[in-house]
């Protein structure tokens, strides 16, 4: 099967519901590998939404759409460029908080593309390194990070008090 166009661009605000409910779907995602650790607000949706409004004008903040050939959004992603603490080196970091391709677009180089665009925005933007953080039941996203040359460094752990 041919992989469709798809154009990644900057969001916009008239992305707010495409990529609301690509978040929401996620967020099952998270809840589906361990309840206990994903605990949303009642309201989360909502808060998410204004958040994403406010990322639009934040000049350290990337948020990238993915657009078939009919302008439907098959993904995004959204990442940040932040300074390391004082007491680390001055390297400012790119950060990847979430990358999500709808299900139905999956395995048809979105993820690539956005992955991509979004490696290009942060070093065109000053960072020189990048780090995310995945779930460790999450295979194919880690498969396709480490395609991208990105490596396990930290074991993230939790536990509920």
């Amino acid at each position: 099967m041919p992989k469709p166009a798809v154009t990644i661009r900057p969001a916009e605000a008239r992305d707010a519901d495409a990529l609301a409910a690509m978040w929401e779907a996620m967020t099952g995602q998270h809840i589906a590998y361990d309840a206990e650790r994903w605990d949303w607000s009642a309201d989360h949706a909502a808060a998410w939404r204004k958040e994403f409004h406010e990322t639009l004008d934040d000049p350290d903040t990337i948020c990238l759409v993915a657009e078939d050939e009919a302008g439907e959004v098959s993904g995004y992603a959204l990442a940040a460029i932040t300074a390391p603490p004082s007491i680390w080196a001055t390297r400012r970091r790119g950060e990847i908080g979430d990358l999500f391709v709808r299900e139905d677009r999956r395995r048809r180089g979105v993820g690539t593309a956005l992955m991509g665009a979004a490696l290009a925005a942060m070093k065109a933007r000053g960072a020189e390194d990048v780090l995310l953080r995945v779930s460790k039941d999450n295979e194919a996203a880690i498969r396709h990070y480490e395609h991208h040359g990105l490596r396990v460094v930290v074991h993230e752990m939790y536990r509920r008090l």
